[in-house]
């Protein structure tokens, strides 16, 4: 499967360093051989084709200046010119608008390229257009989106039909969980399993898009339009994040949920306790879960999926090894 990566930052570079390191065993195991054929980010693009060097050492002057923001077709037009079949997308997220990754990838999947993201942005503000645009089935995948390496969505759409779904609910940031897991179990104060989330990499400098629960929010909208056809957008999804959660006997959890009521689908997301009874009880650390109840197959429920970019690097192949099958 040839390669382009638009996009190259962490993850990005840790996808690289994934698929070099595991690539006789992806190629025994799965018959998964990929070439990384074409590399772009904000200053321009890498075309391997025509150079003998790999991309990590590839020199400074081999790459090419372009604006993909002024014309996202420029870039398909690459692909297809290195002979690109998937396009993994890592670009920076952009709750406002999706921009510029949005008019990106729509420009891929117009073109007829597989399209694998992790972006969130474009998925919120242009899941129906990005469908839309696809011209062959299974031709977008987004599973780090969503939940990293627990799966969701995929689950739902693959292993529950002919059921319907009647309900979510969720843990999907592992950030969070995190810091109220420290919270219950030690009695810390939020700032300091903040801090202490901070120093080992679990929380990100600026950790609003966690606290807030606005990555809870995205992920549990781009889940509820692909399971249920919810068609809503983010201002339509009620949100509390956890910074007014004390540390007290209470075992708090960051939920996302979705509720059909009074003829529409309902997104909220807000801390609540949880009492040992239920599964969401034992779901601790970085640990992600979802529970999927249908009307005639029962209730589903996946724990599971660390954080870190070699999860998702790993969620990344997971898409690539689905396409690879579907083909």
């Amino acid at each position: 499967m040839r390669i382009a990566l638009l996009g190259y930052g962490n993850v990005a570079r840790a996808f690289f360093s994934f698929q070099n390191s595991n690539a006789e065993r992806l190629r025994r195991e799965y018959g998964l051989e990929l070439k990384i054929c074409l590399a772009a980010n904000s200053k321009g693009y890498l075309d391997l084709t025509r150079i003998d060097a790999e991309l990590t050492v590839a020199p400074a002057e081999a790459w090419e200046p372009a604006d993909w923001h002024q014309d996202p077709a420029l870039f398909a037009r690459h692909c297809i010119d290195a002979g690109v079949q998937t396009v993994i997308e890592t670009l920076p997220n952009n709750l406002q608008d999706g921009e510029p990754a949005l008019s990106l990838d729509l420009a891929i999947v117009r073109a007829g390229l597989n399209l694998v993201t992790v972006n969130k942005g474009p998925l919120v503000h242009g899941c129906e257009r990005l469908s839309a645009a696809c011209i062959r089935q299974h031709q977008i995948a987004y599973r780090a989106a969503t939940g990293g390496a627990l799966p969701t969505s995929s689950f739902a759409l693959q292993e529950l039909p002919p059921a319907r779904v009647t309900r979510i609910r969720g843990i999907l940031n592992g950030t969070t969980n995190y810091i109220l897991s420290r919270m219950f179990q030690r009695k810390q104060s939020l700032e300091f399993a903040l801090q202490e989330a901070q120093s080992l990499g679990i929380a990100e400098p600026d950790p609003s898009f966690d606290l807030d629960g606005w990555d809870t929010a995205c992920k549990l909208l781009i889940i509820s339009n692909a399971v249920v056809g919810a068609r809503l957008k983010l201002s339509d999804v009620e949100v509390v994040g956890i910074r007014g959660v004390a540390a007290t006997g209470s075992n708090y959890k960051l939920f996302a949920r979705a509720e059909y009521s009074e003829s529409r689908w309902k997104l909220h997301v807000r801390p609540e306790p949880v009492r040992p009874y239920d599964p969401f009880y034992f779901v601790n650390g970085t640990e992600k879960a979802i529970e999927f109840e249908t009307d005639i197959l029962g209730t589903f429920f996946l724990r599971g999926g660390i954080s870190g970019r070699e999860p998702i690097a790993a969620t990344i192949v997971k898409d690539l090894l689905h396409m690879g099958n579907l083909e």
